[in-house]
């Protein structure tokens, strides 16, 4: 399997940030790299002067530029650290209003963001290219029975990823972390592909996100050989798809149900008519089997995430 140099890395990094936050994170890591060649032209040129202590107009341009590469290095980290804070919060706001959360993860090119276009109608970046998707982008998808969740696609994993561009992948990398669970997307038409499949089970487990729920996705399938299409087809969790064509996504779709529902609650509530906004957002937000306007109150009976069912659990009644 070829890899790919830190310079292609940085360049194709470059060219698919569009966040502030993914400007900065592929700045940080252009300038982290360029330090150590600094101090190597650095070095080459004292040897060439005769030893330390031998200082020439080019050392001193040289020192110059180190300092002001490490002057930008500490202000670019200040700033991510701002929209970090910024993204928690808004991580904070959007669990407020509560669904299961999913992210798609798989190695670069394995299709994630043309399954995350067929499964939430949306018109994410498609490029053979790696790293087209280095900014996180979160949708609402519509599930079979009334259920719905939000998905993250993920920007694509890569073996042996240079410590210095790992920044680059924070913010999508922080979003398999915070997920309910994880849509794990293999190209099966790579020749490596298993490889593949163990390097991301490996980055998962980095992030200590290996233990979350995880819907092994094995795409690409029109383009596998029916030897693959025989060894993919087993596991309880996983299925085999072809976002492009459509094949298997409605098989696809009933999974994701089935774990979304594994991580809802069953409520029955009594709500004053004063909070009858919790109905709506039961409604909005989980899956409301039931509702009666009582005397004392609106009866609900609702699957829900965790999140919801503590908001309602003061007015819980028994069965």
């Amino acid at each position: 399997v070829r890899e790919l140099s830190e310079l292609d890395l940085e360049h194709a990094l470059a060219r698919r940030a569009r966040t502030r936050e993914g400007m900065l994170q592929v700045e940080l890591a252009q300038l982290t790299y360029m330090m150590p060649k600094l101090m190597a032209v650095y070095t080459k040129f004292e040897r060439q002067k005769g030893g330390i202590g031998m200082r020439g107009p080019g050392e001193t341009k040289l020192e110059s530029d180190k300092r002001l590469v490490r002057d930008r290095i500490a202000r670019l980290k200040d700033e991510i650290e701002d929209v970090k804070r910024v993204r928690e919060q808004q991580r904070s706001t959007r669990r407020k209003n509560p669904f299961p959360f999913a992210s798609i993860v798989g190695y670069t090119s394995a299709g994630k963001s043309t399954l995350m276009n067929r499964l939430a109608g949306t018109d994410v970046l498609v490029d053979a290219m790696p790293f087209a998707t280095l900014d996180p982008t979160t949708r609402k998808v519509d599930l079979p029975d009334g259920y719905s969740m939000f998905l993250t696609d993920t920007v694509g994993f890569i073996r042996n990823l240079p410590t210095h561009l790992v920044a680059a992948f924070r913010s999508t990398l922080e979003e398999t972390i915070h997920s309910d669970f994880v849509l794990h997307v293999v190209d099966v038409s790579h020749p490596a592909w298993e490889m593949q499949h163990s390097a991301v089970l490996e980055t998962l487990h980095d992030l200590k996100a290996d233990t979350k729920p995880t819907i092994t996705i094995y795409n690409k399938i029109d383009a596998a050989d029916a030897s693959v299409r025989r060894l993919v087809g087993e596991g309880e969790k996983n299925v085999a798809i072809s976002a492009l064509t459509g094949e298997g996504i409605d098989e696809l779709m009933q999974l994701i149900r089935t774990q979304v529902q594994d991580l809802l609650g069953f409520v029955r509530a009594l709500v004053p008519y004063s909070e009858g906004g919790l109905v709506q957002q039961s409604h909005d937000y989980g899956r409301v089997h039931k509702v009666e306007y009582r005397d004392e109150g609106i009866y609900i009976e609702a699957e829900l995430v965790a999140e919801m069912r503590n908001l309602l659990a003061k007015y819980a009644v028994p069965a």
